[in-house]
C-alpha cells in the first residue's frame, strides 16, 4: 500500500498516472492531499506506542499491569497532539482517544520494532529511536511544547 503527495495538497496530474500503474501492477496506491496531516497521524500510531513501551521498558501487557499506566499513555499522546496542533496539524480528539484505547485491547505481548531492537540490545543509533522519539522531543522544543513522557522514554535508552 503508497499513500503519497505534495505538500502544500497541489498534486501535478502525473500523480494520479503513477498511481494508476502502480495500482494496475498489483500495488494499491493513493494519491491524497492531506499528505501531512496522515503522516502525523502515521507519527501518532507508530510513535507513540513506540515512545510508551519504553517509557515503561515492557510490552504492553507490562504497561497495563503498572499503577497509573492510564494517565501515561493518555500524556504520551496528548504530546504528540499538542506539538501536532502547535505545528500547524488537528489530530481530532476523537482519533486519539481511540488509538490510547489500542493499549487494553493490543494483544498482552505488543512490542513494537523500536521497543524490540532495544530491548534485545542493539545500539539506539543503530534504532529508530531518534527518528521517533526523539523527533517528537526535537520538534516539540521548536515550539515550546515540553515532551516529558518522549524524554524520559528517550532517557531510558540512550
Amino acid at each position: 500500500n503508497i499513500t503519497f503527495g505534495m505538500q502544500d495538497g497541489n498534486n501535478p496530474p502525473v500523480f494520479e498516472e503513477i498511481a494508476k500503474i502502480l495500482t494496475d501492477a498489483g500495488v494499491e496506491t493513493t494519491v491524497i492531499t492531506d499528505i501531512v496531516l496522515q503522516s502525523w497521524k502515521k507519527f501518532m500510531i507508530t510513535g507513540t506506542v513506540g515512545a510508551i513501551l519504553c517509557y515503561f521498558n515492557g510490552d504492553t501487557g507490562f504497561v497495563r499491569s503498572q499503577e497509573g499506566y492510564k494517565e501515561i499513555v493518555e500524556a504520551a499522546y496528548g504530546e504528540v497532539q499538542a506539538v501536532a496542533r502547535a505545528k500547524g496539524v488537528e489530530l481530532t480528539d476523537d482519533f486519539v482517544a481511540k488509538l490510547v484505547s489500542t493499549i487494553d485491547t493490543n494483544p498482552a505481548n505488543t512490542i513494537t520494532s523500536l521497543y524490540r531492537d532495544l530491548r534485545d540490545g542493539k545500539d539506539p543509533k543503530d534504532t529508530e529511536l531518534d527518528n521517533l522519539v526523539g523527533y517528537l522531543i526535537e520538534q516539540g522544543k521548536l515550539v515550546g511544547i515540553p515532551t516529558p513522557i518522549f524524554e524520559q522514554a528517550y532517557n531510558n535508552f540512550k
